[in-house]
């Protein structure tokens, strides 16, 4: 069965009209751009206390669509005006300047594809142009050829990790599976695909973090 075409009666519902999208984008482009022009000029946090921005919602959600003024006019009046601005200039906590210009624009595109990556014939280019990246991340980290890190090295291959909880979660996983195999003395390029099984299931509970 071809995952395309199987839902051709169901298009106009999900169908994205050129013409709304161009008319509508500029609004909100048209938004952010103003929001960014005074964003030095506002506080980096707001000044509210607890309960206070989620008291100016109803308790019910709308029963009918909103227009998308409305919406940009109580983005403007409730949202930007309880938000702790990560962009702004004095902002220096977690990670600061965590956008761009790049990142923005990108966002836009990756949402119109809106794509999935679940495996590589969900998104064929996703996982290859991940695996390109990450080796040119290897190189400018001058890593040996043969390091595990890279694809081209067909030992294994670096991933991008969406979240630093995500990638907390494999650096625990990877350090379990390292004192399994020095505590047994193995190398994992001697173990087979059911002794990697075995081993990542293995008695964990006296490891804990």
């Amino acid at each position: 069965m071809s995952i395309s075409n199987r839902h051709d009666d169901l298009a106009p519902i999900f169908q994205i009209d050129p013409n709304i999208l161009d008319e509508q984008g500029n609004k909100v482009l048209s938004l952010v751009s103003k929001h960014f022009s005074e964003l030095s000029g506002k506080p980096v946090k707001p000044h509210q206390k607890a309960g206070q921005l989620a008291a100016q919602f109803e308790n019910t959600p709308p029963d009918q669509p909103q227009a998308l003024d409305h919406i940009l006019e109580q983005l403007q009046r409730r949202i930007l005006p309880g938000i702790t601005h990560w962009q702004h200039p004095k902002f220096f906590a977690y990670y600061p300047a965590s956008s761009s210009i790049p990142a923005i624009l990108s966002e836009i595109v990756i949402s119109a594809i809106g794509s999935v990556g679940l495996q590589w014939s969900a998104n064929p280019i996703s996982t290859e142009l991940e695996c390109v990246v990450m080796d040119w991340l290897m190189d400018m980290l001058h890593a040996p050829l043969d390091s595990p890190f890279r694809h081209r090295s067909m030992r294994g291959g670096g991933i991008i990790q969406n979240t630093a909880g995500e990638a907390l979660v494999v650096v625990m996983t990877a350090a379990r599976i390292h004192k399994h195999l020095s505590q047994n003395g193995l190398q994992a390029e001697q173990l087979s695909q059911d002794d990697r099984e075995r081993l990542y299931y293995q008695d964990s509970s006296r490891l804990v973090v």
